[in-house]
């Protein structure tokens, strides 16, 4: 089945000049090689454990990963616990800086 909720870079960064939050879903050695800048690192594997206290003061969450597979996977459990998500997918398809 296809991801409805895909998006692509432009619009994710329309989304968060509109204050949507953007969680970066793989690990911290990911992350920590390049990540999008505004981006808080949030692991797929702790995802489920923290979700209770990860805020996004009522926001839309974006997801992002190194391939689509994982972010896929934290859209339907974000989903799934009520929040309004979005899946940008590869962070290989980001267009725009990297942070280290």
């Amino acid at each position: 089945m296809r991801n409805q909720n895909r998006i692509t870079p432009a619009q994710a960064r329309q989304l968060m000049q509109q204050r949507a939050i953007l969680w970066d879903v793989r690990t911290p050695a990911e992350y920590a090689a390049g990540h999008i800048p505004s981006a808080r690192n949030v692991p797929l594997d702790r995802l489920e454990e923290e979700l209770p206290n990860l805020p996004s003061n009522g926001h839309p969450v974006i997801v992002c990963c190194r391939s689509g597979q994982r972010s896929a996977i934290a859209a339907e459990l974000l989903a799934q616990a009520g929040r309004q998500v979005y899946d940008l997918g590869s962070i290989n398809c980001w267009d725009g800086p990297l942070t280290r």
